[in-house]
């Protein structure tokens, strides 16, 4: 129903977000540069307080199984900041792996996979969940204001769009209430910008994306390509240390960055929606075996 992607997608994602970062303003207006944890906790609890709401009105256990990554990111990100960067990397590894495989744990029976094919699917989901982490977590450390915020920004919305022309409705709306409560650290990082602020987000905005993309491409109908494609768009953002984009204009380097950005992710968004059209139009997809608990193809979007 409308209602409740307004609801829980949009407007109670953001109430939480708000409530974090206003506890905080006073504080960040006499000491610009502290708060390297909010941004990590405000979206974090705005995240789960969206997917918490949808998924237990729906019974949605598929969904649900994301809080707990969101959970286990949102202490990694408060904790990885203290620790040094050889256990850092390590710990990553550990949480990514341990991620993908529990997203893709209830097909593992149903869909008969050898012990080869299921280490190949949970390898995939895993590197491309660390590749985001890496990427985003050391851009952050280095770049203070607005322009990757609104690059996730980007990213997310696109990525919620893909997810939900992939046929799973109800995964695609709480990849939009991420892109909810960032919208609101996008505001708080543009009003104080400082070096690592989204450094402690990084973990929870590449295992919950990523999550979300390995839905799309395990219970729904998201090409392998189009998930090659996403997997590759959060390399874009390092592209900010590119020699070239840093003696631009800090306008020009924006622009750059956000025009490279899209086009990986357009493409894995046209290439998901010429199969979603196709199917439509043309012959049914191939069956999966699905577990009882897989989200449902939602044809009607949940708009009847």
């Amino acid at each position: 129903m409308v209602v409740d992607l307004v609801v829980f997608t949009i407007l109670l994602p953001m109430a939480v977000t708000a409530v974090i970062l206003f506890a905080v303003l006073r504080r960040l207006a006499t000491q610009p540069s502290s708060g390297r944890l909010i941004s990590g906790l405000a979206l974090g609890l705005g995240y789960l307080a969206g997917n918490l709401s949808l998924s237990i009105k729906s019974a949605d256990a598929i969904n649900l199984r994301v809080c707990y990554v969101a959970v286990a990111a949102l202490l990694l990100g408060a904790l990885e900041l203290y620790w040094r960067k050889r256990v850092r990397y390590l710990l990553r590894l550990v949480v990514c792996f341990a991620a993908a495989g529990w997203i893709a744990a209830p097909l593992i029976g149903p869909q008969g996979w050898t012990v080869l094919t299921t280490a190949l699917w949970i390898s995939a989901i895993a590197g491309a969940s660390f590749v985001f982490w890496t990427a985003l977590a050391a851009q952050a450390e280095v770049e203070p204001g607005p322009s990757l915020a609104f690059a996730l920004l980007a990213l997310g919305t696109v990525s919620a769009a893909t997810v939900v022309m992939s046929a799973l409705n109800a995964s695609g709306q709480l990849l939009g209430a991420l892109v909810a409560s960032l919208s609101l650290v996008f505001l708080l990082v543009w009003r104080y910008p400082a070096v690592g602020r989204l450094s402690s987000a990084a973990p929870v905005v590449a295992l919950v994306t990523v999550s979300h993309w390995s839905q799309g491409l395990l219970y729904g109908e998201l090409p392998k390509s189009a998930f090659a494609l996403l997997t590759v768009a959060p390399l874009v953002l390092l592209l900010a240390r590119w020699a070239p984009l840093r003696r631009a204009k800090p306008r020009v380097a924006f622009v750059v960055r956000m025009v490279l950005l899209m086009l990986p992710l357009l493409g894995a968004a046209g290439l998901t929606a010429l199969k979603y059209f196709d199917v439509r139009l043309g012959a049914p997809p191939a069956s999966k075996a699905t577990p009882a608990d897989a989200p449902q193809q939602d044809d009607s979007y949940g708009y009847d």
